[in-house]
């Protein structure tokens, strides 16, 4: 239920325009670069520990690591590889409609940091959404799934594994609502690991990658992650 609860506030996050397939990698380019990094690294990489550890409690209040970010940080989920959202503006999207879709399917929401590991130029910050759910087949949040179901149809071919997950998850709802209806609902946990990579040269965030985690299931890391496997 945790993954699927998961998966309903990422269609509902995903639902806006700005979403659209991984574009093809572009050539690399050869980069002529000062031979030393900026001067204010070391504060740069301190101040980004602090300010992550900081705004990862306080989400979906806010888009956590954005004002230590990189004008083309990136953002990808680690179980969706086929959608990547590029820049300020779409980092920013993202998780203004992350918080929408956890509003709109609960009565209340909270963050918690479990830790913070940085290693080189990662920093791994395992966190959790806490969250009272209500009947998301009422009211406003009845809308928001006819949406998400719109939104999923269009993910069908582009990214199956959004449209596969999506798809279970509305099923799990019905038989949630129902659950919802005769008792008061309990607290549900949603895990995450966020991973961020750093610019070698600035400090400054370049790319976040946010994975979905929760006991029973066993999720893998992105290859890329060079070092850094989730602690479960």
């Amino acid at each position: 239920m945790a993954r699927g609860f998961a998966f309903l506030v990422l269609v509902l996050s995903l639902s806006g325009a700005f979403v659209s397939p991984r574009p093809p990698l572009p050539r690399k380019r050869t980069v002529h670069r000062a031979a030393s990094p900026d001067p204010q690294f070391a504060a740069n990489v301190g101040e980004a520990t602090d300010t992550l550890r900081r705004d990862h409690g306080m989400i979906p209040r806010l888009a956590p690591g954005l004002n230590v970010a990189d004008p083309e940080v990136s953002l990808e989920i680690a179980q969706v590889s086929a959608l990547r959202f590029m820049g300020l503006t779409k980092y920013r999207e993202f998780w203004d409609n992350f918080r929408q879709g956890v509003e709109l399917i609960s009565t209340s929401s909270r963050s918690e940091v479990s830790n913070v590991v940085q290693s080189g130029l990662y920093l791994r910050v395992r966190w959790r959404l806490i969250m009272a759910p209500k009947d998301v087949f009422s009211g406003q949040a009845q809308g928001a799934v006819q949406a998400a179901k719109g939104a999923l149809s269009n993910f069908g071919r582009q990214a199956p594994d959004l449209f596969q997950a999506g798809s279970s998850f509305l099923q799990q709802a019905e038989a949630w609502a129902e659950e919802a209806s005769s008792a008061p609902a309990l607290e549900r946990t949603v895990e995450f690991n966020s991973i961020y990579e750093l610019d070698c040269w600035s400090g400054r965030i370049v790319k976040h990658t946010l994975e979905f985690r929760s006991p029973e299931e066993n999720f893998d890391l992105l290859g890329t992650l060079q070092g850094m496997p989730s602690v479960r």
